[in-house]
This record gives structure tokens, sequence and C-alpha cells, in this order.
């Protein structure tokens, strides 16, 4: 049985091994040339008060044109004090809009729900989505959009986990051979996954495939949209 573990981890190395040696990141324009089209950033909320004030922030600090950003936060039927702090946070920045979810579109539940009603009050061409517990770094919005081909209808980035002790370390090197491995498989067969928690989609993409509420049901629902878009 050792013999046998120690043949697994060293094919275990070596594929990681690949992975970091074929991981390139796509050659792309300069993000700083890049046009700043109106762009929303989508994020859905629900007893999430101990995260509020950081997400806040964070959305805060993005490196963009403020008057090209609008703001789309889902509370969703909180128990906590998720909405009362929103209100609090968020103040008079009239770039911050907070959608209460008080319904349900018919086959879509928990997060896809809530980002399927954002969509619809959005007023611009680009969806950036993330989640309340992410801190995006302040190119976030520039870089994804230099991602973006003429013919792609969503880009997702790499996320991190934050390295608070040996577990979470062990947790952030795990998460990172993982997309490592996608990002190689993603120049061999196309793109097999994307993170629901670092994405773009393009308005375009959604309603050619019919709207975010025609996605067929998936536990993750960011898989289920990328999926769909690739059809």
């Amino acid at each position: 049985m050792m013999i046998i573990g120690l043949v697994l981890a060293m094919v275990a190395i070596l594929i990681d091994l690949m992975a970091v040696i074929l991981w390139r990141s796509p050659s792309k324009d300069n993000p700083e040339d890049m046009p700043r089209p109106m762009v929303s950033v989508l994020v859905a909320m629900r007893n999430e008060e101990h995260n509020v004030k950081g997400l806040i922030q964070s959305l805060r600090n993005l490196d963009y044109p403020e008057e090209r950003i609008e703001f789309l936060i889902g509370e969703d039927r909180s128990s906590d004090r998720t909405f009362q702090l929103l209100e609090q946070e968020i103040g008079a920045d009239t770039r911050f809009r907070i959608i209460r979810i008080l319904e349900d579109i018919p086959g879509l539940v928990a997060k896809a729900n809530v980002i399927g009603q954002l969509m619809a009050k959005s007023h611009t061409q680009y969806y950036f989505i993330t989640d309340a517990d992410v801190r995006v770094p302040a190119s976030w919005i520039t870089s994804l959009l230099a991602g973006l081909g003429k013919n792609d209808g969503a880009v997702g980035g790499t996320t991190v986990v934050k390295v608070k002790n040996l577990w979470t370390g062990l947790q952030n090197m795990d998460w990172l051979l993982a997309q490592g491995l996608l990002s190689v498989a993603r120049g061999l067969f196309g793109p097999q996954a994307i993170s629901g928690t670092n994405m773009m989609v393009t308005k375009d993409a959604c309603e050619a495939i019919g709207g975010y509420e025609k996605i067929p049901y998936s536990l993750t629902e960011d898989i289920g949209l990328l999926t769909a878009i690739k059809k």
C-alpha cells in the first residue's frame, strides 16, 4: 500500500509541475490602454453581516471611472443585519443600489436566483460577478475586460485563498494548482470551468442563451452558465 501511495503522490506532483510549467496567461493588450465601457458589478448576499464592510470597501477601491460603474447588491431575505449594515455602509453613494430579493425566478435558486434578478435591473452590457466574502483587487474590472476577445461571452479570473495559517496555506496551494490544471485543459480542450466568484459575462451572451433563467439547473450556476454560453 505504501508503494502505491508513493506512486500516486509522484503522479500528482508530476501533473502539478506540468500545470505550473504550461500555465500561461493569454497575451492581451495593456489593460491601461483598454476602453472603459459602462459596467455592472453584481453581488448576491444572504446573512453576510460580517462581510458587508470589507466588501463595500473593496468595491470602492476599484481603479475604474466612478461614472462608468454601478454596483447592484442583491439582499436575499437575510435573517441577520445584512440589509441594515449595507444601508449604513453605502450611505449616499449613488453608485450602489440595494435590491431586495423577495421572490424566486422559476427554475433558479439561491445565488443564481439573485444574480438573474440583478441582471434584469442592470443598465450596462457587462456583468461582473463576485461573492460577499471576496475582496477584489483594484485592477479587477480592467483586467477582466482586457481578457475579453472579440467572440468571447465570458471571462474568468484566478482567485486565491487568504493565507492565515498552515491549513489555509495548504488550501490556497491546492486551489491554485487546480486552477492551473484547468488552464492547461482550456488550452487543450477549450474552457471547462469558470469561477462564479470572479467572472465577467456579457449581456449579449446572456441574451443569446435566452436569459439567465434559461440556464439548465446546476448546483454550480457558474458552470451552468459557461456550458450554456459554449453551446
